[in-house]
């Protein structure tokens, strides 16, 4: 997308006709087929962190191009840092979270390599369960989803930070949280995949990502999402000076965890407009 704003006048009046033709009565977008996939653009200038593993960057004109092609922001969300200081007031504030881990009903499954393979299946349906209500979420096949996500994608999780739920009485995954270093300051080539034992110890800024974070449906309203992050917690000092809690939407009550903490952040949008039909 070019910052011309007739060219791209041109091109969306093309992409609204053809929306027409097909029934379609709004347009949304960037979309990668699904939110499963890339989608939505950083808005303002680039933050402290400049891009981590997965973070949708582009030119800065592109929300403004957009706005006068009559495009604004629907779905809105957040990248939030917590630099060291605002880590030490969250351990003052969670010791009750970090005490009521040892009396769940659940037991605490480490994310590795090893682990991911011995339970894909039970991840697979957990991650549908967890994100198939989201706004623009399709369903992916499990081919599609094991091509991204398998051994290699889980040998590059954090495995301190990164953890099952399992609720013990039923035997039920109720909870997961996907956590990974943000090697990008390793600038590693496209073709090498991050693994955790071989490229953490090469880190000399060491960032944890919180990346994929979500409870079941049928184990919601029990605190389960401050309870992911205060297992985290337990070996957050030994490893880590700082977090980013990446990409959440801003509606995302999980986000409370972090409100009234200093704090950077970064926003992002999923841009709409309406197609009202031809007179």
């Amino acid at each position: 997308m070019t910052d011309d704003v007739v060219l791209n006048q041109a091109a969306f009046s093309q992409l609204a006709a053809e929306a027409r033709r097909r029934g379609l009565r709004r347009l949304v977008g960037p979309l990668h087929f699904s939110t499963y996939f890339r989608y939505r653009l950083r808005l303002g200038a680039a933050p402290s962190w400049r891009q981590f593993d997965r973070e949708p960057v582009n030119p800065p004109y592109y929300p403004r191009l957009l706005g006068q092609l009559g495009f604004q922001p629907g779905l809105t969300f957040e990248s939030r840092r917590l630099g060291p200081a605002a880590v030490a007031l969250v351990y003052e504030q969670q010791p009750a979270a970090l005490r009521q881990l040892a009396a769940l009903p659940f037991d605490f499954i480490p994310l590795n390599a090893e682990s991911w393979v011995r339970l894909e299946d039970e991840i697979f349906e957990l991650i549908q369960r967890v994100f198939g209500l989201n706004p623009a979420y399709r369903a992916v096949r499990r081919a599609q989803f094991n091509l991204l996500y398998n051994a290699g994608y889980a040998a590059g999780l954090c495995p301190h930070s990164s953890v099952l739920f399992r609720h013990r009485p039923t035997g039920q995954l109720a909870a997961l949280s996907l956590c990974q270093p943000n090697y990008t300051p390793l600038k590693l080539p496209p073709t090498e995949t991050p693994d955790f034992q071989q490229h953490y110890p090469r880190l000399t800024q060491r960032t944890l990502l919180a990346k994929t974070v979500g409870v079941h449906p049928d184990f919601r309203s029990q605190g389960l999402q401050a309870l992911l992050a205060a297992y985290a917690m337990r070996s957050f000092r030994e490893f880590y000076k700082d977090i980013i809690f990446c990409l959440m939407r801003a509606d995302n009550l999980s986000l409370r965890f972090t409100d009234g903490l200093p704090m950077e952040v970064a926003q992002y949008a999923l841009f709409e407009r309406a197609l009202p039909a031809e007179s």
